[in-house]
C-alpha cells in the first residue's frame, strides 16, 4: 500500500485521519506521515492496511494503469450506513447517520446483491438492495 492508496481508501470509507488512526490503533501522526509519503516500518503499514481491508477496502495492484483501491461487496457482519440521496435514505430519516450491521446476505436468484440489516439490534431491512448502504468505515465483526 502506498501513500495515495491509503488516502484513497480512507476517503472512500468516509474516515478522517483521526478515525483511521483509531481504527488501526496507531498515532494520528503515523497516518499523516504515511499519507505524505514518508517511509514507515513495514509492520506499521501492514497494520493500517489490515484495518482498511477489514473495513471493506480492496487494494488494486498496478496493472499497467496504476495502483488503486475499490470497495468490496458488503457481507454479514459489516457495519453500514444508509447512502445519502437514495430512496431508502429519504424514507428512513430516523436512521440517517446511524450505523447498522449486515445480518444476512439474501440470495434472490438475480444479479442484485441483497442484504438484511439491523439497527440497534432490530431487523429493519430484509432483502434490500445493497446499493442502499455503504461501508461505515469500521471493522467487520467477524
Amino acid at each position: 500500500m502506498n501513500a495515495m492508496q491509503c488516502k484513497m481508501a480512507r476517503v472512500a470509507l468516509g474516515l478522517g485521519v483521526r478515525e483511521l488512526a483509531s481504527l488501526a490503533d496507531v498515532a494520528q501522526a503515523t497516518v499523516s506521515r504515511l499519507e505524505r509519503g514518508e517511509e514507515l516500518k513495514a509492520g506499521t503499514v501492514q497494520i493500517i492496511r489490515a484495518a482498511l481491508e477489514g473495513a471493506g477496502v480492496i487494494f488494486v495492484e498496478s496493472n499497467g494503469e496504476g495502483e488503486g483501491v475499490r470497495m468490496r461487496k458488503l457481507r454479514e457482519g459489516d457495519k453500514v450506513k444508509l447512502v445519502k440521496g437514495t430512496s431508502t435514505w429519504g424514507a428512513h430519516q430516523n436512521l440517517q447517520g446511524k450505523i447498522g450491521v449486515v445480518i444476512d446476505e439474501v440470495a434472490d436468484g438475480t444479479s442484485t446483491h441483497r442484504i438484511s440489516v439491523s439497527f440497534d439490534g432490530e431487523e429493519i431491512f430484509t432483502g434490500t438492495s445493497a446499493g442502499a448502504f455503504e461501508h461505515a468505515g469500521s471493522l467487520s465483526t467477524h
